[in-house]
């Protein structure tokens, strides 16, 4: 026998929370709005007189029957009473269920495919994560390289300094500085090129590369240079430049010629650094630059 008085308080409570949908066990929708129409009025507890309240009483059957029809909400065809809880369509948005929670299936948005990494960002992922030689053991960052993956020109320097590993990027010192005005110089602002290093960790107070470092972070930059396919390379300093041309000749005897790489035009110059310390040879260098930009030109 249904208690009408506590499941008039219990629907009140559940309207007031501005919940909308009711699942019923036990008995059916239909044979519960008969209890309900057939019960007497309210007594003063059931229509909120012992306290604050914020509507008159129900006191007609068919209004209560109202009431609740407005509590459920429309009654979908398949409810009916018994143990087993019965397949419902999924209730509107903002709605309430009083059952148990169910597992929630993902969003058509979070079951899209997260895009593919692009063979730089893949090589840059393993890169950091490289232990291949000693330069790992007191690095503070994997400088990889950073520009345009689409870039035309790609200039390759020798290693990180201080300032590199601090950030992680390459050549932001003052020998980064001189590279961003030799590059603006010659029509190619940093942003359109990239920029790496033989060496993406800084080797202990920027002494020079060993043949083993050189060794083991090779696969990274041919990796970069597969991945960017730029027209041009512009080496920067000694190893980057006997590296890439495959010759021990000082950049005294190498700069001011066009060399190729896996078939990639190569113009070899000075080290920003070098400069810094030797500004006599800026002149010399931003001819270099010409000469790169010229060539670039020509593949156009």
């Amino acid at each position: 026998m249904l208690d009408r008085a506590l499941l008039a308080r219990y629907l009140r409570q559940r309207a007031e929370l501005g919940e909308r949908e009711l699942f019923l066990e036990g008995c059916s929708a239909e044979e519960l709005l008969a209890a309900l129409a057939s019960s007497p009025p309210p007594t003063e507890w059931e229509s909120g007189t012992a306290g604050e309240r914020e509507k008159p009483a129900t006191s007609s059957a068919a209004a209560r029957a109202s009431m609740l029809r407005e509590v459920l909400g429309p009654l979908p065809a398949g409810i009916v009473g018994g143990a087993a809880r019965p397949e419902v369509a999924a209730p509107p948005a903002g709605a309430i269920s009083l059952s148990p929670a169910l597992p929630l299936s993902h969003s058509a948005e979070s079951a899209q495919p997260s895009p593919k990494p692009s063979p730089l960002q893949v090589l840059g992922e393993q890169a950091r994560s490289c232990t291949a030689c000693r330069l790992s053991e007191g690095r503070r960052s994997v400088v990889f390289g950073e520009g345009d993956p689409a870039a035309r020109l790609v200039v390759v320097g020798e290693a990180p300094g201080q300032e590199e590993d601090r950030t992680g990027r390459p050549f932001v010192g003052q020998a980064g500085k001189l590279l961003d005005l030799l590059l603006m110089s010659v029509g190619l602002p940093r942003e359109s090129v990239y920029i790496c290093n033989t060496l993406k960790c800084r080797p202990p107070q920027n002494r020079n590369p060993l043949p083993d470092e050189l060794a083991a972070c090779s696969g990274f930059l041919q990796g970069q240079l597969s991945a960017i396919a730029p027209s041009v390379l512009l080496a920067v300093g000694k190893f980057p430049a006997q590296s890439l041309v495959g010759s021990e000749e000082s950049i005294s005897r190498l700069r001011g010629r066009l060399f190729r790489y896996r078939g990639i035009p190569l113009v070899v110059t000075y080290h920003p650094a070098f400069l810094l310390r030797s500004p006599q040879w800026i002149t010399t260098a931003w001819e270099d630059f010409q000469l790169a930009r010229k060539v670039l030109d020509e593949q156009a």
